[in-house]
């Protein structure tokens, strides 16, 4: 009898999640990438080994976080640099909970019209062996253009060559509808890639260029609410402002003769009073500000496990 109860609990050890020293999961925000788009994903990390691993500043001294991605030909895509480690310098102590948060696009050749399938491995010396997550499944796509204008790098030297890059405002296709933006790219890479807000059928998005080389985008992103952005040729965000529909219809206006660009039209919205930014619950927040701070966390797989032993030992 004794041995059957250590094979089930061999079994239960052997097949189940809960009973490894360390678990590992990933995710990510989208399932649909636009091409050349960092692709985002968050990996968490549980230590349930009851001692404090150290990850070391190399794989060598204390563990790895390795990734398996593959095409949909099942082909296996490869590290830029094969001694790629996120968890350097990391220490997860017992009981607790980390998250990473990284752009696979910065660390493996993800591009092209392909899907993907991605796991996330993680080992450490202290441990018998590796822990394989849950797969995600991602597709990167290809947008349509709808615009398109280049622009020079301004420089303060006149007498050096030119640089350029083209900017163009595009529609991606997501999985519940399309959204619109923005790409600036040279003959070489591409520098940015922007998401600006969804496609809303009836009013057409602008794109503007003035003569200091800033983008301007202006995108219905609700009923009535218009976003008025100002973007540098490397596509940081320098300025945002809402506008809503009062009267007349917000559109980007130049001066031919200076080249500035402004809105004409509607009128600036005042957050609280002309609309609200839907934020993530609190409960959300709060599980991953905890989660990143290291909180000790109590599953209800540990409870049911408990209880399972008790019976399995129980005279």
């Amino acid at each position: 009898m004794k041995r059957i109860k250590l094979l089930v609990l061999f079994v239960l050890f052997s097949v189940c999640p809960g009973f490894s020293q360390i678990s590992i999961s990933i995710s990510s925000s989208h399932n649909r990438y636009i091409n050349f788009e960092p692709v985002q994903v968050k990996i968490t990390l549980r230590n349930y080994s009851g001692h404090s691993l150290n990850f070391g500043n190399n794989k060598n001294e204390g563990g790895y976080l390795k990734f398996h991605i593959k095409n949909s030909n099942g082909n296996e895509i490869r590290a830029i640099e094969k001694d790629f480690n996120p968890v350097s310098n990391l220490v997860i102590s017992a009981g607790i909970v980390k998250t990473i948060t990284l752009s696979l696009t910065d660390y493996y050749p993800i591009q092209g019209h392909e899907d993907f399938e991605i796991k996330a491995r993680v080992g450490h010396r202290r441990l018998a062996r590796d822990q394989l997550s849950n797969p995600i499944h991602l597709q990167i796509r290809n947008g349509r253009q709808i615009w398109s204008r280049t622009a020079g790098i301004p420089t303060a030297q006149d007498e050096s060559i030119i640089q350029t890059r083209t900017c163009s405002l595009n529609v991606f296709s997501m999985q519940h509808g399309d959204i619109f933006y923005l790409k600036i790219e040279n003959q070489d890479y591409v520098q940015s890639i922007v998401r600006l807000g969804p496609r809303i059928i009836g009013i057409q998005p602008e794109c503007d260029i003035d003569a200091l080389s800033r983008i301007h985008t202006l995108v219905q992103t609700a009923p009535r609410l218009f976003k008025h952005r100002i973007f540098d040729l490397n596509g940081k965000l320098m300025r945002e402002t809402t506008y809503i529909y009062e009267s007349s219809q917000p559109k980007l206006l130049r001066d031919s003769e200076f080249g500035t660009i402004q809105v004409n039209g509607g009128k600036i919205a005042q957050e609280g009073i002309d609309y609200n930014i839907k934020k993530p619950s609190a409960s959300t927040e709060e599980m991953q500000k905890k989660d990143v701070e290291g909180k000790k966390t109590k599953s209800d797989e540990d409870g049911f496990f408990k209880r399972t032993f008790k019976r399995f030992f129980k005279d």
